[in-house]
Order: C-alpha cells, then sequence, then structure tokens
C-alpha cells in the first residue's frame, strides 16, 4: 500500500540535460513536486544535475540505464517507504527492470525481485511517436510493456498502438492512458511574417 507523498522516482536522460526526454523528464517532476501526493527524485544519465532544480537529483554511469544505480539510490530516496519508479523513455530502455529475469546483473536482477513486489510499481511513460506493421510495436517493445504497472503515452494514437500490442484487456490492466506531449505555445508556435 502507497502511503502519501508516496515517493516517486523518475528515471530518465538527466533533467538539466538538453534532450527532448531531459526536457519531458523536468516538466513531469516540476509538475509532480508541485503536488502534496508525491515526494519527487530523478535518476538522470548523462548530465551534471542543476542547483536550480527543487528535487533530489542522482546520477547514473554513461555505461548503464539505471541497473547499477536503481538500488541504491532508490532505498536512499524512498526511506523505506512503498512508492513509484517512473521510467520517462524508449520501452526498450527498461527492459531489465520491466522483466528482471533480464536484467543482466545479478545484484540488481536479485533486488529486483523483491523490489517490484514490495518496494515500488514501476510506471512507463515512453513518447511514442512510430510504430511498426499492423499498428503494433516490436516484441521487444511488448514484453517491455508486458512488465510494468502503469503505462502512460503522449497520444491517443499511441495509447491504440499499445492497445494493438498487448491487447484491450492487458492495457486496460496496466491503467494505460495518454497525457498530452508537453509543448510551450510561448516559444513555439507559427510566427506570423
Amino acid at each position: 500500500m502507497i502511503q502519501l507523498p508516496a515517493p516517486i522516482l523518475l528515471i530518465s536522460d538527466e533533467p538539466s540535460a538538453t534532450s527532448g526526454l531531459a526536457r519531458i523528464t523536468r516538466d513531469l517532476a516540476t509538475l509532480l513536486s508541485g503536488m502534496p501526493e508525491f515526494r519527487v527524485a530523478t535518476l538522470g544519465w548523462m548530465g551534471t544535475g542543476s542547483a536550480r532544480l527543487p528535487w533530489p537529483q542522482y546520477h547514473m554511469q554513461a555505461a548503464e540505464f539505471g541497473e547499477y544505480a536503481l538500488p541504491a539510490v532508490w532505498d536512499e530516496f524512498s526511506r523505506g517507504a512503498p512508492g513509484i519508479v517512473m521510467a520517462v523513455w524508449d520501452a526498450t530502455r527498461v527492459l531489465w527492470l520491466a522483466q528482471p529475469e533480464l536484467c543482466e546483473y545479478e545484484p540488481t536482477r536479485l533486488w529486483l525481485r523483491e523490489a517490484r513486489r514490495s518496494k515500488f510499481k514501476l510506471w512507463l511513460y515512453s513518447p511514442f511517436d512510430a510504430v511498426g506493421p499492423g499498428n503494433r510495436f516490436t516484441a521487444l517493445v511488448r514484453d517491455a510493456l508486458l512488465g510494468v504497472d502503469r503505462i502512460v503515452v503522449p497520444s491517443p494514437v499511441a495509447l491504440g498502438w499499445v492497445r494493438n500490442t498487448i491487447g484491450v484487456e492487458e492495457a486496460d490492466k496496466r491503467g494505460a492512458t495518454w497525457i498530452p506531449h508537453g509543448m510551450n505555445t510561448k516559444t513555439f508556435h507559427l510566427s506570423e511574417r
């Protein structure tokens, strides 16, 4: 049972970086950190962090997608409270987390057996913008989707692709939904000439 405020750790590109995933993570973490329901931290890939961001920022090494850092980061940040790990990444980058038996780093694989049952729920926000034949994702993406507890995508079209890939029942079981892909219309707009 998750009690409020729930620890939520966003794992993605470092939110102080300049990538699109970093921006999405920064926007989500900013939004979540203003909500009394959550206590927010990020575990970022390839960045330096920033004192301007109002939440704890943890860092992973360039040679990983969290499989080495996550156990220590989660245990320190959560302080033993059950919560949420939300990956803001391509689904294939978190296959090791969604399907723990595929994690090649044995200490984390063993830790995940317990962690996925009692320490956290795994959410995935994957900014899907393309799909394969039959409006379905690959088998690797399907396996990742089937291994998460909650699926969030950036559009109704992407939600349809998820349903085509794992089936409506499996998507509903995971609370599959969509939230708008964030865009600041004050800076991104058609200019008048």
